[in-house]
């Protein structure tokens, strides 16, 4: 009763678990919960694939077992010091479902029946419920297919944290886990960068250390963030309500433009040069501004993984974010439609050597956001060692779809992303409003299914 005269006293952690604080990349993605949906055409057996996921967590990622702690203003990870018990899976989906065709955009009815249960926590809230798993698999299996959906928040896994949980799950089942490194759960390659500005507590609050300015959301000032939100305001009247669709882009096509972009360099006397994935995200830029015809500035942003580029500091398997945001000088969204696609694939091909931005930008400037998963190999996952004894087929993912099941603050029209790739071609999502793909369709520059 008298604790408002001694003042507050700090929440002890639990007994039984490794505490270790988010970095601040991990806490500035609060918010965003992702669902990685796995289509393989196989029937699995899914008693193999609980027990590889809780070997997986038991003997070589055991951060990715973590519990999401919120304690005395400070989030952090709690890892079990053991992990004991038995892993209880979601119900199957019935049969009745195995018929039905899948189509794009998917139903969010179909994706919450399909890749995860009602329970399956689909909020940062959810996570912080004590003794709360960050990581949910929930499979559906059928005679001919098997549907794996993999649940957890992005303060967790980037992109290629996610992929290497799922990768060495794959080599659980095909038993090869002894060949993969275990990730230490100290390993904390970004603890020189954070005690340079104040600290991992400072950091992790949110809080900026004296005399540096305010980063993130709160970077703008009153008048800076009317405008952001006029801007933003404007272009959802003007553009409709958010529509994410799937775009299908062959190879050879892709190919086919490559070869145009370096025959035209080549007859402008140009020593440059621009490779595969600069021209696809190149088409996707074009795609997003084909029927733009004002001056609005634009502002493209790519997250880009630190993993390669500092192997001499990410010594160790690191599963938490690791990316920075690239930008490209800001350019007219007419310019953008209209210009060749060679122009924008140069622009493109410079992002590696541009310099790193705090999300958002000038609050004049509309974003527009692409990744690439290429290099993450998802569809090379071998999951051959959960089939039935005696059964030997193809047991990679077909086809991979990650969606967001929590509504991030910043709005996702116009961004996208590659996610999935077959020997034919690639599968990307693109986010848009429903007047942009209405446009987009009467212009008849992209046929649509």
């Amino acid at each position: 009763m008298l604790s408002w005269l001694t003042g507050s006293r700090d929440e002890p952690a639990p007994p039984d678990v490794d505490v270790f604080v988010c970095n601040p990349s991990d806490v500035l993605i609060e918010g965003v919960t992702m669902t990685y949906g796995l289509f393989i055409p196989a029937r699995l057996d899914a008693e193999r694939l609980k027990l590889a996921a809780f070997t997986t967590v038991e003997k070589k990622l055991s951060k990715a077992g973590a519990r999401l702690a919120y304690r005395n203003g400070i989030y952090e990870y709690h890892v079990p010091k053991s992990f004991i018990g038995k892993v209880q899976l979601p119900p199957k989906v019935g049969n009745d479902l195995a018929s039905s065709p899948f189509v794009s955009p998917f139903p969010e009815d179909a994706v919450k029946a399909l890749f995860k249960t009602a329970t399956t926590p689909q909020t940062t809230a959810d996570f912080l419920v004590p003794n709360t798993p960050m990581v949910h698999i929930h499979v559906s299996v059928f005679e001919d297919v098997t549907l794996i959906g993999f649940t957890a928040p992005h303060m967790l896994f980037d992109g290629s944290g996610a992929s290497t949980f799922l990768s060495t799950w794959t080599a659980a089942l095909n038993g090869t886990l002894e060949e993969v490194p275990e990730a230490p759960r100290t390993f904390a390659p970004f603890d020189d960068l954070v005690e340079s500005v104040g600290g991992r507590e400072v950091c992790a609050a949110r809080r900026g250390p004296s005399g540096q300015p305010v980063r993130g959301w709160d970077a703008f000032h009153a008048v800076g963030l009317i405008r952001f939100m006029v801007t933003s305001l404007k272009r959802a009247f003007f553009e409709g309500k958010e529509d994410p669709k799937l775009v299908y882009i062959p190879l050879e096509w892709l190919a086919a433009r490559k070869d145009e972009c370096m025959q035209e360099l080549k007859a402008r006397g140009s020593d440059e040069w621009v490779g595969s994935n600069d021209v696809l995200m190149a088409y996707i830029c074009k795609m997003m501004y084909v029927n733009r015809t004002d001056a609005s500035l634009v502002s493209m942003i790519v997250p880009f993984n630190l993993r390669p580029v500092l192997a001499d500091i990410f010594k160790h398997t690191y599963l938490h974010n690791a990316l920075v945001t690239l930008k490209l000088p800001a350019v007219s969204a007419k310019v953008l439609g209209s210009q060749p696609l060679v122009d924008t694939a140069l622009l493109l091909s410079i992002l590696p050597r541009s310099s790193p931005v705090i999300i958002p930008n000038p609050p004049n400037v509309e974003l527009a956001s692409i990744s690439n998963w290429r290099s993450m190999a998802m569809n090379e996952l071998d999951f051959s060692g959960a089939l039935p004894d005696g059964i030997s087929t193809q047991a990679r993912p077909e086809f991979i779809f990650p969606y967001c099941t929590e509504s991030p603050i910043l709005p996702l029209r116009g961004s996208g992303a590659v996610f999935s790739e077959d020997k034919h071609g690639l599968w990307l999502g693109l986010t848009l409003g429903r007047g942009v793909w209405d446009r987009m369709w009467r212009s008849g520059k992209i046929a649509f299914a």
